[in-house]
């Protein structure tokens, strides 16, 4: 993957996001946070044989920005809402 991608999620003061990834090959950057706001997460040169599987509570509501960029990577990276009950 030779990419960069991102997605805007809703997510509540209280929600939780897991983070995960299993790096093959290549390298990934990560960063998940709001428009105008401080990052809440980023995660930069992320190479092969890297893995982390973690939760990132969200500290305000808003839509949030979880960006990946990828350079000849190979592997797997998933991202999970969990919602506040």
């Amino acid at each position: 993957m030779n990419t960069t991608d991102s997605e805007t999620v809703p997510l509540a003061e209280g929600d939780a996001l897991r983070i995960s990834w299993q790096i093959e090959s290549g390298q990934i950057d990560i960063s998940v946070g709001m428009e105008g706001k401080e990052t809440i997460y980023q995660a930069n040169d992320r190479a092969a044989g890297d893995e982390a599987d973690f939760w990132v509570e969200i500290p305000q509501t808003g839509a949030y920005t979880i960006t990946l960029t990828a350079q000849d990577a190979k592997g797997r990276v998933e991202f999970l809402k969990l919602n506040r009950e």
